[in-house]
Order: structure tokens, then sequence, then C-alpha cells
């Protein structure tokens, strides 16, 4: 907090301090994990130890603006949107617990991630790649990590989806006064950015099939195959890692918004609100890094420019430096490549997925302000990276998504400059994208498989939930737990890390890369331990992969068929130590 009230003032002032303080904790508890001293007392001296050391940072608390209630309100509707789809997670149903897409795939995830942390050990390993590090990613996660240790994992990362979600909120309306919107107004354009930014919604109800059987918010994706965008809203529901680097552009922008950096000080912050981008979603910071060089570049006469990029630079740079000792990025500079867009894609990007955002920027071309120049350079950076920047194995989506985001963000801060009533007729038709797709997320009862291949519900049984529990109590932290990926894959990528909290010798994840490596080892390895009919060879294969115990549930059976009967056989070399319903848990025992 003393370091906010330095350069900010009122409402905006708490919100940078809460999360400048929540990447302080984060880069500490990264140290702790580093040398394997992580533990929710060590975690919390540590940000004790911190909170010390800013109070010796001296900042003038500046008077609170007016604004209080409607920053309130904004908080609100964040919460009203994730409302519901939170409570169903994890939902008690007939015949288990349901977790709906993508709750079923980007919760099971970060759930593994914390169990992963959760285990003190660094190297962190790969819980979907025996054998693998875990790189980049896991920054984020190291709080609830420390605190499900006191809790559970599931509700410590469903207060962090909802802290994150309030804290992008905020910043957003902060941001929006900043911008000299009135409370009110600010109140209904930081809406507008986060649920009402574009017509996917309103074209998905005009199509023949239902539209609870599409992914709304992906629709050019999914009926058109173009790159789509992923609406903020989605951000706060699914990704809280990537909406806490989107809240640190947000305060970057206050910064620059306010005629920031001046002075060494302020450049550094600059620099690690650059740094903490890199270490939660690094796309933020390859396009805020840029930008403010070129706002920097354009201010040269009332900033020293030099001094400034200087500072903020390697401020960054030692962040970087800091992250490449832990191992973080890899081989993620070889996974990113050029794409060239296809012909539609600009229109659609443009119209369908942000059309509201752009009739408005349109509507205001004219009637620019200061500081509007520099929010339309951010916006066409991230355009320019939406359309031509890709990473390999996840073409058309992960680099449009994250880059998407940044580009609502500013596109947004510069077309409801000048909200009026008349605008209502642009904005009203760009909710029912928010509607529809907050509907989708809440609905459990959807069984149905999607066009995409995945079960829109994924249900998991109660044998398999007392399977993965006797797993979770009764075997050792560092056991290697397989089932049969290709039964599993779509929807359960991750519940042996996620629910047992054990590692898995291959599973196919969706946030890793080099994804040709998983496939290999599922595919020569894995998968005839299943398929082979051949005990001595799939306890061979066990044992080369230190698979420790194997998982035959109904979807085994079901795709495989008597092909596994021989495993439970074979008592001399696989014994069942649980059965429970139609799951069975098989320890692979020493030749």
């Amino acid at each position: 907090m003393p370091l906010a009230w330095r350069w900010f003032k009122g409402p905006e002032a708490w919100l940078v301090g809460l999360g400048l303080g929540y990447l302080g904790s984060s880069l500490a508890a990264s140290l702790l994990y580093r040398f394997e001293l992580a533990s929710p007392p060590s975690v919390l001296l540590a940000s004790l130890l911190l909170s010390a050391l800013a109070l010796s940072f001296r900042g003038t608390r500046a008077r609170s603006e007016s604004g209080g209630p409607w920053l309130v309100a904004t908080c609100c509707v964040a919460l009203l949107i994730v409302a519901v789809p939170l409570s169903r997670v994890g939902a008690s149903v007939a015949d288990g617990v349901a977790y709906r897409a993508y709750f079923s795939a980007d919760l099971m995830t970060h759930l593994s991630v914390v169990s992963e942390l959760q285990k003190r050990e660094f190297p962190l390993t790969n819980p979907f790649y025996a054998g693998g590090t875990l790189g980049y990613y896991w920054l984020f996660f190291t709080f609830p990590a420390t605190f499900g240790l006191w809790a559970t994992n599931q509700s410590a990362l469903l207060v962090t989806y909802v802290a994150s979600g309030l804290l992008f909120s905020g910043l957003l309306f902060a941001a929006l006064r900043r911008l000299d919107l009135s409370p009110p107004r600010a109140f209904v354009a930081a809406f507008v950015v986060i649920g009402a930014v574009g017509y996917e919604g309103a074209f998905a109800l005009f199509r023949s099939e239902p539209w609870t059987d599409i992914n709304v918010d992906a629709l050019s994706r999914w009926v058109f195959e173009l790159v789509s965008l992923d609406g903020l809203h989605r951000s706060l529901l699914y990704t809280p890692q990537h909406l806490f680097s989107y809240s640190l552009v947000l305060m970057l922008i206050l910064l620059l918004v306010r005629g920031e950096p001046k002075s060494v000080s302020s450049a550094a912050l600059c620099g690690v609100l650059l740094g903490g981008m890199a270490g939660t979603s690094i796309v933020s910071a390859m396009l805020a890094g840029p930008w403010m060089v070129v706002v920097l570049w354009r201010r040269r006469r009332e900033v020293p420019f030099l001094t400034t990029a200087f500072v903020a630079t390697a401020t960054s740079l030692l962040f970087l430096g800091w992250y490449v000792a832990l191992g973080f990025f890899g081989d993620v500079g070889g996974a990113l490549t050029l794409r060239v867009p296809r012909p539609l894609e600009l229109p659609s990007v443009l119209m369908l997925d942000a059309g509201a955002l752009l009739l408005l920027a349109v509507w205001r071309w004219r009637g620019r302000k200061p500081f509007d120049v520099e929010l339309q350079l951010l916006a066409a950076l991230a355009l320019v990276a939406v359309l031509v920047l890709d990473l390999r194995g996840y073409e058309g989506v992960w680099m449009a998504w994250r880059a998407g985001s940044v580009l609502l963000v500013a596109l947004g801060l510069f077309a409801l400059r000048e909200l009026r009533w008349a605008h209502a007729a642009i904005l009203a038709p760009a909710v029912l994208t928010l509607l529809l797709d907050v509907y989708n997320a809440s609905d459990v009862t959807n069984r149905q498989l999607s066009p995409g291949g995945f079960p829109w519900t994924t249900v998991v049984r109660s044998d398999e939930l007392d399977a993965l529990a006797w797993i979770r109590d009764e075997t050792p932290a560092d056991a290697i737990v397989q089932w049969d990926v290709r039964a599993r894959e779509l929807g359960e990528w991750a519940l042996i890390p996620a629910l047992g909290q054990r590692r898995m010798a291959v599973g196919f994840p969706i946030f890793l890369l080099d994804l040709p490596k998983y496939r290999v080892r599922e595919r020569r390895h894995v998968r005839p331990i299943f398929n082979s009919e051949d005990a001595d060879e799939a306890h061979r294969l066990s044992r080369e992969l230190g698979i420790d115990y194997l998982v035959i549930g109904a979807q085994e059976v079901q795709t495989r068929g008597e092909r596994v009967r021989p495993l439970f056989e074979a008592e001399e070399r696989f014994r069942v130590v649980f059965s429970h319903g139609e799951t069975a848990v098989l320890e692979v025992l020493a030749p």
C-alpha cells in the first residue's frame, strides 16, 4: 500500500496495492519453492517481511475520490457473472459429481499444478509427463497451493478465481475514471468491456442448431474456422492467471495516463508490472513492453526517454532472469511462429468478436482526447498479434485469446469515453454473448458431445471418486498413476493429478508446449499397456515408465474390452489394491 499511495490515490491505490501485494507474495513464494522451504507459515512470514520492507517507502496517502459505491457496483457485476457457474463446479448429481466444460479442463489443470506445488520439490515435475519438469505457468498458483493445505485445493482456487475477477473489474473501473468518465458511466463502460463487446451470441441465436451445443464465445472459430477472440468474462470464469496479467496491464495504463514514468522509481515500477505480466501471462508483457517504449518515445520532450526506458527494461529483465533460473520458459521461444491471416479473419475479429466496441470506436473517432492515440497503438499492436502470431500446437487459439483480451481492454478504454443513451442499440445485442455463455457454463445437465468432440459436462462417477480419494490418501506422494489416456482424453485430461494428486506417465495437457512428445509416449508406451492383451509386455512397459499403479474403470473396459482382462489375471505382475463398482486400482509389482 505505501508503494501504491506514492503514485495513485483513492480506490485505485487500494486496488493497485492489492495487486502488487499478490505479485510480491507470489514471487517470495517462488523463492521458497525454489529452495523447497514453502509452507503456509513460511509464505505468510515472507509476505509479512515484504510488508515491513514496503513500509520503509514513504508514500503520501491522497484523499479518496468519489465513486466508491459505483466501484462496489462494478465488483458486484463481476460477482454476478461468476456466481452461478462457480457454484455448479463439482455439483453433486445422481451418478457422481459434474464439471462443466471448460472447468473440466482449466480448473482441473490448475488443480494439478497446485497439487504439484504442494509436493514442495524443485524443479517441479510435470504431472502430465513424469520425468519432465513443469516450467511456465505456476507462479500465479503459489498462494492457492499454500492455503489449499489448510482448506481444500478446489475452494482455495475458486476463491482465487473470484478475487482475480474483483481486482480486474475494480481496476477497469479505476482506469475508466482516470479517463474522465463519471462514476455511473465508468460503471456501465466496465460492464460493457467485460460482457458486451461482440455479436457472437446474437449470431448464435439465428443458427439452426441449439446454442446450448456450441461454444458461443468462440463462434467464429467453430462455425467459420477462423481465428477468434476470448471474451473477458471467460477469463473471470476459467483463467485467473491471465486475468491477473490483464490487471497488471491496467495498472500500467493508470501510470501512463497520469504522465508517468517521470522518475527512476516510477520507471522501476513499470518494469515490475512488465515482469509480473511475463510471469503470469507472457503475451501481455510481449505487447505492453514495446507499447510502453513507444509511448515514452512519443513523450520524450516531457519525460527523460533514455533513463525511464532503460530502468523499466532493466527491471523487467531482472524478473526474466529469475524466471529463467526457475526454468520457466524452456523452449517457449521456439514455439512462437508467424502465420498468414485468412482474408475473412480481420472482418470476423472486428465485426463479430468485437463489433460493439468497433462501432463505438468509429462513432467517436474524431473526438479523440489525450492518451487516445496511445490506446489506439496498444489496440493495433494487439490486433497484429492476433492475426499474425501463433503458438505451435495451439494454432489460432492460444495467442489469439491472450492478445485478443488485451485488444478488448485497449479498444474498450478508447471506445467508451463518450457513452450515450443512443449507444444502447449497439450494446444490447452484444449482451447476449455474455448471457448465453454464462448459462452454458452453468448447465451441468447437458451431457451431449460438442462439435469439438469433448463432452459439455464431465461426470466423475462415484466409484471413480472413491478410487481417486484412495490414491490420494494411500499412495506415496511421488507415485505415478496411469489410466488409458485414449479412453479418458476428452474431458478428463487431468483427473488423476487434480483429484488424485498424483503424477501420470503421460497425459494430454491443455497448456504445455511440445505436444507431439506427449502423443508419441502415449502411442508407443502407454497405449499397449491397455491394448496388447499381453500382461508381461504391459508390466515391462509400466516398469520402464516408472508407473506404480494402473486405474481401470468403465471407460477402459468400454474402449478396450477383453484386452484388459489379462492385467487382472497376472497376479504375479499386477495386484488389485482397490476395487469399487466398475473401477479398480492395480499395483504394478516389482519383478
